[in-house]
């Protein structure tokens, strides 16, 4: 497989995934500060933090207010990393893939793109955003499924798996962010900590998968432990991290990459979840996301760039 075609499979994966996620994450955080009182820390400029979106937000808009920062994550083409911008990307990279990707897939992935010209700017509606946001994140559930039953299982499906979980991984740590970037405020919110955590389950679709693997009352240590490292939930790090592997197993020159991936599995698994949940977190999330940023440095120089250096 030639690498540029690689490069745009593994693209068109990561974007649908940041589209799916960044849907999830507006919809929750908006629901959060209703359910918050004002007092608790919690405003939409930690949100534009969180998605790494602050700068560009202070260079375009005076104030986050809510219909200003909803307006500039979900349909702004000044922010790159918008909800419209994903879906652009992914519809740009997936019409140069014809020959490889279902023609159902480019037909699902250009109605999505008519869908969100036609609705995204409704999201800064309170009235409208949850439908509008709750269409994406379906739409993009769709495509998934539609590549996974119609799309060859051969290299250039196993790069689109590598794109969507090391997008995945990443954006698990922002939304366990939200929590974090609370507690580094207040470390005396206590009360409000069964709120966050509901709403940070809820964000990765795992309230319910949470409940039918602790069987007891949401805690920060039981929810980190279970984002953070349950094998079996598909949206946990160590679930991802698991499936870039598998994917890096059936693809060539492969060494840097499943060392690298071990290596950062063995970091995850010597987290101190409890004190973790005391302390830091906010911290080691960054951590978290440099190190998932390297990963994309490897799968860079491995097979889309081979004449650069790893490391």
């Amino acid at each position: 497989m030639l690498s540029s075609v690689a490069n745009r499979v593994y693209w068109v994966g990561r974007y649908l995934e940041r589209t799916e996620n960044t849907a999830r994450l507006l919809n929750v955080y908006s629901n959060l500060l209703l359910d918050l009182p004002a007092d608790a820390g919690v405003s939409w400029h930690q949100l534009m933090r969180i998605l790494g979106c602050d700068a560009e937000f202070a260079a375009h808009r005076r104030w986050p207010m809510e219909r200003n920062a909803v307006k500039f994550i979900a349909s702004s083409p000044e922010n790159s990393s918008s909800i419209a911008n994903s879906v652009t990307m992914a519809r740009f990279n997936i019409r140069a893939l014809r020959d490889v990707m279902p023609k159902e897939a480019f037909e699902a992935v250009n109605e999505l793109f008519l869908f969100a010209e036609r609705r995204l700017a409704r999201t800064a509606n309170r009235r409208q955003r949850f439908d509008v946001l709750t269409d994406v994140v379906e739409r993009c559930q769709q495509l998934t499924g539609l590549f996974a039953g119609t799309m060859n299982h051969g290299e250039a499906y196993q790069f689109l798996r590598l794109g969507r979980n090391l997008e995945r991984a990443d954006m698990t740590t922002r939304i366990i962010d939200v929590a974090g970037e609370l507690l580094q405020e207040d470390a005396d919110r206590a009360e409000y900590l069964t709120t966050l955590w509901v709403n940070v389950l809820r964000s990765l679709s795992a309230y319910q998968a949470y409940r039918q693997s602790a069987r007891s009352r949401i805690s920060s240590v039981r929810v980190l432990h279970f984002v953070l490292s349950d094998p079996l939930f598909p949206r946990s790090i160590a679930h991802c991290l698991g499936e870039l592997r598998n994917c890096a197993l059936t693809l060539p020159m492969n060494e840097n990459m499943i060392s690298a991936v071990d290596d950062l599995s063995a970091k995850l698994d010597g987290f101190k979840v409890r004190e973790l949940a005391r302390d830091h977190l906010h911290d080691q999330m960054d951590v978290l996301q440099q190190d998932l940023a390297a990963l994309h440095e490897v799968v860079q120089a491995l097979w889309f760039s081979p004449h650069q250096k790893v490391g």
